[in-house]
């Protein structure tokens, strides 16, 4: 069990170290006039990208606990709220 919660902990560490390290090369290209005009774009679409996942995570929650209520008891890939999530995904992306 303990390596199971230091493996978790690295993988978290992992992932905040790639976002600082995309933060850090958005910061390099705004002083970089070709790509100038991209980093404003990016600027402009964060707060809008935001407030739609604002909108669509708790639909999707919904989407997923109803999964999980309606197919968990006759399915394996309904089991649990993760693997109904990651099953419910796949079917949207695919539809």
């Amino acid at each position: 069990r303990d390596d199971l919660m230091v493996d978790g902990a690295l993988r978290a560490l992992v992932g905040l170290a790639s976002l600082l390290l995309w933060l850090a090369l958005i910061q390099y290209l705004e002083y970089d006039p070709r790509y100038y005009t991209l980093v404003l774009t990016i600027r402009r679409a964060v707060p809008r990208i935001v407030q739609s996942v604002c909108g669509i995570v708790p639909m999707f929650v919904g989407y997923c606990l109803l999964g999980t209520i309606l197919f968990g008891d006759r399915n394996e890939y309904f089991g649990s709220l993760r693997r109904t999530a990651a099953t419910l995904f796949c079917v949207v992306v695919r539809a």
